[in-house]
């Protein structure tokens, strides 16, 4: 069912407000509002006693935004590990000594690889 504005409305179609436990949404600033006049006006109209938590955040919208918010944080550090990476692969002596630090840290000489790679960005 799809809500179009009309609480009352959307509250009769098939018994609907004597089933609604919980609704979850994005993390937008007005679904607090939004959300607290559909609970008053299920209370009002119909009865309807909802907890006061009834409004779900969607962990999926929560989880990019901490995502998005740690991108700051890491960015800096990942583009001079980038740095790093291509300064390595140009330089034949520093990709000899990667090549030995690997065979250190306790890789076979067949398992080593002769650069690091570069990441690749995803979607």
């Amino acid at each position: 069912m799809e809500y179009d504005g009309n609480c009352s409305q959307f509250a009769h179609q098939g018994n609907v407000h004597t089933k609604i436990r919980a609704m979850t949404t994005d993390n937008a600033s007005e679904m607090p509002p939004a959300f607290e006049h559909i609970r008053n006006e299920l209370r009002e109209q119909h009865g309807v006693s909802l907890e006061e938590g009834w409004h779900l955040r969607c962990v999926c919208h929560i989880i990019h935004q901490v995502v998005v918010d740690s991108e700051v944080f890491i960015k800096p550090k990942l583009e001079k590990f980038r740095t790093m990476i291509k300064t390595i692969r140009l330089s034949p002596k520093l990709r000899a000594g990667f090549k030995n630090v690997q065979v250190r840290l306790g890789k076979k000489e067949s398992e080593t690889k002769e650069v690091p790679g570069l990441d690749v960005k995803n979607r």
